[in-house]
C-alpha cells in the first residue's frame, strides 16, 4: 500500500456495512505497515486535499477516516507525525496541513445535524497524541506550530472550530501555561457569549 490513492481508499472507502465508529477495532482488522516518512506524506496529501475528498465521501466516512488518522486509539498513524526518525520538515508539513481540515471541512460542514464531524472536530487536539508534555527538544517547533494552529481556529467563524481550539489549548495548559493563557486572553473577544466561560476554563486547563 505505497500509493496515496491506495491509502485513501483504505482509510475512507468503507462500504455502508462498515460505517461504524469502531471499524478499525474489528477483530480481523490489521493496520498496514507503512514506513513513517511515507505515512507523513500520505497524511499531508489527505489533509491538503480534504476539500476534494469531502465531495467523494460521506460525512460518516470522513469522520471515521479522520478518527483513524488522528486518534492513537484507532491507529498508530498520528505517532508518525511525532517520530524523530522522520525529517522535521515532513512532520511539520503534515501537522500544518491539519488547518485545511478545519478551514475546508469543519468550518463548512459542522452544524447541529453533523454529529460525526462535530465529534472529530471537537476532540481533534484531545486525541492527537501530543499535548506539550513531557517537553522534548526535538518537538519544540512542533509544539509551537500546534499552539499556533489552535490559536488560528479561534478566528474561524464556526463555533465548533473555535471550541476545538479552546479544548486543545486547555489540554496544552499543563505544558505551556503562560502561552495558553496569553493566547486565550488576546482572543477571548472573538468568542461568542456561549463560549466565553469555556474559554475561561481552558485558560486554566480545566478541561474534561
Amino acid at each position: 500500500m505505497k500509493s496515496v490513492e491506495e491509502w485513501i481508499s483504505f482509510v475512507f472507502d468503507r462500504p455502508p456495512s462498515d460505517i461504524r465508529a469502531e471499524w478499525f477495532h474489528a477483530d480481523d482488522f490489521v493496520e498496514p505497515d507503512i514506513e513513517k516518512s511515507l505515512l507523513c506524506s500520505h497524511v499531508s496529501k489527505v489533509f491538503g486535499n480534504i476539500n476534494k475528498l469531502m465531495n467523494v465521501y460521506s460525512d460518516v466516512q470522513l469522520a471515521n477516516g479522520l478518527n483513524y488518522i488522528i486518534s492513537p486509539f484507532a491507529s498508530s498513524t498520528a505517532y508518525a507525525l511525532l517520530d524523530q526518525s522522520v525529517p522535521e520538515v515532513d512532520r511539520l508539513s503534515a501537522i500544518s496541513s491539519m488547518k485545511n481540515v478545519f478551514v475546508d471541512l469543519f468550518e463548512k460542514k459542522c452544524n447541529s445535524s453533523s454529529a460525526h464531524l462535530n465529534f472529530i472536530c471537537h476532540m481533534w487536539w484531545d486525541m492527537f497524541p501530543r499535548h506539550g508534555v513531557p517537553f522534548k527538544s526535538f518537538l519544540k517547533m512542533t509544539d509551537e506550530l500546534v499552539l499556533s494552529l489552535m490559536e488560528d481556529l479561534l478566528h474561524l467563524e464556526n463555533p465548533e472550530c473555535k471550541k476545538s481550539g479552546l479544548h486543545g489549548l486547555g489540554h496544552w495548559y499543563f505544558g505551556y501555561p503562560d502561552t495558553v493563557a496569553e493566547i486565550i486572553e488576546r482572543n477571548i473577544v472573538c468568542m461568542p457569549g456561549e463560549l466565553k466561560e469555556y474559554a475561561r476554563k481552558a485558560k486554566h486547563g480545566e478541561m474534561q
